[in-house]
């Protein structure tokens, strides 16, 4: 299991997730703060729609290895991360009821959270085609 865990935290020691993490925790925690405008409220969606479907492929890859299954850090489950990930974003961004939904998980979980239903938020989208490229070079054809 040691090696399906290096396996699945590789990329996220590179410099690019590492710095997105960064910003994500500095915007949100103290930038958004202090200034609160149109760069510090995109700045956190830029950095998470990169991220986090690189986190969501290494939960994949960890939870089919707890599950005993072969997945592998694929293009397929790449393209399932990153869609899921941009997908729940939408939602999250577009729909009310999955806004609440969030902001309860969160809650729930000890985190402060707060939307704000911005549809220029969608612009964050384009980092898809980043997220893919960047994780190709990790993962099995």
């Amino acid at each position: 299991m040691s090696a399906r865990l290096a396996a699945a935290t590789e990329f996220f020691i590179q410099p690019l997730p590492v710095m997105a993490v960064i910003v994500l925790f500095v915007n949100d925690h103290f930038l958004k703060a202090r200034f609160h405008n149109a760069v510090t409220g995109k700045l956190s969606d830029f950095a998470g729609l990169f991220f986090f479907p690189l986190f969501a492929l290494s939960l994949i890859f960890l939870i089919g290895g707890l599950l005993r299954q072969k997945w592998q850090l694929g293009t397929v489950n790449l393209l399932l991360a990153i869609l899921l990930t941009h997908f729940s974003f939408v939602l999250i961004k577009l729909w009310e009821p999955a806004t609440s939904i969030y902001v309860i998980v969160h809650s729930a979980l000890g985190v402060n959270s707060q939307v704000v239903r911005d549809p220029t938020d969608l612009w964050a989208l384009l980092m898809a085609p980043l997220t893919y490229f960047y994780a190709r070079r990790f993962i099995v054809p």
